[in-house]
């Protein structure tokens, strides 16, 4: 093909820059659609936590139209793994295949450094084979070069500057999208939707009036994280309290968002899509809710930006475990259920290609999962690995099915999953394990470039 032979021409002088050349130029000419396409919907909840999504009871609970309507038809992977602990090279994983230090967008030092431009993106590769690409983003860090291979993308953000209450929620944003289907598709469609809402600040329970009761007393209602960072052990009785409301202001939302995709699901059904549409949920990275606070705290006279709260500042498993839950068209005949095996957030790159039935660039490392399971193929990853955080010394994660490393400049902080799935309790230098987890993190984890 064009792309192979892009490859081949760049072999030794820019493989890279020359088949994403090609691919672009390719877009202009696109081929004839295939008889029976499948049209793909992604949708990305921006900092949604593993333990709050499970196809199981948890989502039966928080998620009820997803448990519903998807996980009975869906594929959820377990132990999904983020290739970041923030949004702007996680997404950028999830869109080319590649980790952090491959496809550039990251922070490295002050700044943040946008995707490189060689690399080949999903919507480039899904727009030349004559699908109809749209993404939907409240997110400014989900835009940056991250356009490319897009129709239409529509960035419902405010502009420059810290995410606030003014940034669009589930129900503006389904909104849109819905508006976009019914009027301007055509043709097989990829669609790309980024929702916010468990993102803070969580202000769901304030749009509808209802707060949870274990927000009763407590003020001002920490729709942020007013009031949770920089705390001491033990907590106090406020503090508790106060932990306990933001805890679930979080599920509001999530059920906000819930409520509002089931929406976007009825549109499709509206419009005859629903079976020949595969859906794939997922998230970015996760958040802390006070996980890891007194891991974190600096020593007397030291300043750290975030501890206790937020995300892109540490590699703990609160960040970087993430569900990712795959639903077919209904023809297709997988089996659904629940998936016992590592995966990496990188992974759903060709894995969405596989559902449109369109190839990986050349000699790329993506893995199409649906493919494996098909062909009854072990799918569990040996390792995953996670790179570059937004706050602080730059932090590097291994991922392992024993092990979890993690490593902050030359240090290396190593736990047993199996035994300490949270990550409270580092293994000790002369710990058998210890001992794999260097060995590991000396094969595995790079040097950031």
């Amino acid at each position: 093909t064009l792309l192979e032979l892009g490859a081949e021409l760049g072999a030794g002088c820019g493989a890279r820059r020359v088949t994403s050349a090609v691919a672009q130029i390719l877009a202009l000419q696109r081929p004839p659609q295939p008889s029976a396409p499948t049209n793909v919907l992604l949708v990305v909840v921006d900092a949604l936590r593993r333990d709050r999504m499970d196809c199981g009871p948890t989502s039966a609970r928080l998620t009820p139209e997803l448990a519903r309507r998807l996980c009975p038809r869906g594929l959820f992977f377990a132990d999904a793994v983020s290739t970041s602990s923030w949004t702007f090279p996680a997404i950028a994983s999830l869109h080319t295949g590649l980790l952090p230090y491959d496809h550039g967008a990251r922070r490295r030092a002050a700044a943040v450094e946008d995707l490189d431009p060689h690399v080949v993106t999903l919507a480039e590769l899904l727009q030349w084979h004559g699908y109809h690409t749209a993404g939907f983003v409240p997110n400014p860090y989900a835009a940056r070069g991250l356009w490319r291979g897009f129709d239409s993308f529509v960035e419902q953000f405010p502009g420059p500057g810290r995410l606030t209450a003014e940034m669009r929620r589930a129900d503006q944003m389904v909104d849109t999208v819905s508006d976009w289907l019914r009027r301007e598709r055509t043709g097989p469609f990829f669609a790309f939707l980024l929702l916010l809402d468990v993102h803070e600040p969580v202000d769901a329970a304030q749009k509808l009036g209802q707060l949870p009761p274990s927000c009763a007393g407590v003020a001002p209602i920490p729709f942020g994280w007013e009031g949770l960072t920089r705390i001491a052990a033990p907590l106090t009785a406020a503090e508790r309290a106060r932990l306990r409301c933001r805890n679930d202001l979080y599920d509001v939302a999530l059920g906000f968002a819930d409520t509002h995709l089931a929406r976007l699901l009825d549109t499709l059904d509206e419009l005859g899509l629903g079976d020949d549409t595969a859906v794939i949920v997922t998230s970015d990275h996760g958040e802390e809710l006070l996980d890891h606070a007194l891991a974190q705290r600096p020593g007397p006279g030291q300043a750290l930006e975030r501890w206790g709260v937020d995300h892109g500042h540490t590699m703990y498993q609160e960040l970087l475990a993430v569900p990712m839950l795959i639903v077919p068209p209904r023809a297709a005949g997988l089996p659904a259920g629940q998936q016992r095996g590592l995966v990496s957030l990188a992974d759903l790159f060709a894995t969405t290609l596989g559902l449109a039935g369109v190839p990986p660039p050349p000699d790329h490392p993506a893995r199409d999962l649906l493919d494996l399971v098909r062909r009854g193929q072990p799918f569990a990853l040996p390792a995953a690995v996670s790179q570059n955080t937004l706050y602080g010394p730059e932090q590097t994660a291994l991922t392992h099915d024993a092990l979890k490393v993690i490593r902050a400049a030359d240090a290396l902080t190593i736990f047993d999953r199996r035994a300490d799935p949270t990550e409270q309790s580092p293994l000790p230098a002369d710990h058998p394990l210890a001992a794999e987890g260097r060995a590991l993190a000396d094969t595995l984890l790079p040097a950031q470039p």
